[in-house]
């Protein structure tokens, strides 16, 4: 599996293009649609899906232009489905600016779900706690993890709508840290960094 890294929009949210056999698949497609459709058809991909790790705006915001183009299914975790329906409203608030709408979803991930690409097969990982809905996508020694945690042992926010720091800290501890600490982690922010670095300075803040 290739991967391919992306901060895009004014909040350089990353995207994700996963590259397979031909096969192609976009996580978060965070702005500048266009951008990311042009990467696909340069390499002469099959976009497969369009997965989001979770519901805020700034993770989907050219999630509409991408589905137009390649109409591939676009899946997300059932319980985010509140914040596509405030998608428009809260980006245009922070933004100032209008956006597009986004599509409603053709599926719904779940805990253990397997997403093929290719010779490849990542995993869904439910953990809430950024938001109720957020999930992660574990495979070939790689974990995107949005914004449930980001390198220097830092961890999203909890203080929004939805957020829960108990359930943060309860997806970090059984459902990531169990993972082998070479995996490298795919953040929805700012660089990458593996288990095992996460797990230590993680450690270390709280203690």
């Amino acid at each position: 599996m290739e991967i391919e890294t992306y901060p895009l929009g004014e909040m350089q949210t990353n995207a994700y293009l996963l590259a397979d056999s031909g096969e192609a698949l976009i996580i978060d497609p965070a702005d500048e649609g266009g951008f990311l459709i042009q990467k696909v058809l340069e390499r002469k991909l099959t976009c497969k899906y369009i997965l989001a790790t979770h519901g805020h705006f700034d993770h989907l915001l050219g999630l509409l232009e991408v589905k137009l183009t390649f109409n591939c299914p676009f899946l997300i975790h059932r319980a985010d489905l509140p914040l596509l329906k405030r998608h428009s409203g809260t980006a245009a608030h922070f933004l100032e600016r209008e956006v597009d709408p986004v599509p409603e979803p053709d599926g719904f991930l779940g805990q253990n779900q397997k997403i093929i690409l290719g010779e490849t097969t990542l995993r869904v990982l439910e953990t809430p706690g950024h938001t109720l809905g957020s999930v992660s996508f574990y495979g070939d020694e790689a974990l995107f993890s949005g914004d449930t945690i980001f390198a220097h042992g830092d961890t999203g926010r909890t203080d929004l709508p939805d957020g829960s720091e108990k359930k943060l800290t309860a997806s970090i501890q059984n459902k990531l840290l169990v993972l082998p600490g070479d995996t490298v982690v795919f953040p929805g922010h700012g660089p990458a960094t593996t288990i095992g670095d996460f797990s230590l300075e993680w450690q270390a803040r709280l203690s």
